[in-house]
């Protein structure tokens, strides 16, 4: 939405109703807008430095990145690419 309509034309109140969620819901998980918009980019961010650390040692570490990264980026079984779905 922000990137159709910009940062500041975008309302708690217009992410909560395309979340199809009251902004009492959204304020249960999220203080701010920012906070939901960069909740799934941490997450994901999150995800990426769990399967470093799981890398072979004598992995390359340009290696193991673009591993972990493609491992959370790329559509697979349970990955569309996308965020999270909670």
């Amino acid at each position: 939405m922000c990137v159709e309509c910009g940062w500041s034309n975008v309302t708690v109140e217009d992410i909560a109703a395309a979340a199809n969620v009251s902004v009492r819901t959204f304020r249960n998980y999220f203080s701010r807008k920012a906070e939901a918009i960069t909740a799934s980019h941490l997450e994901r961010v999150l995800r990426i430095a769990d399967e470093l650390r799981v890398r072979p040692v004598t992995e390359h570490l340009w290696d193991s990145i673009v591993s972990a990264v493609q491992a959370q980026l790329a559509p697979g079984e349970g990955n569309d690419g996308g965020p999270p779905h909670d």
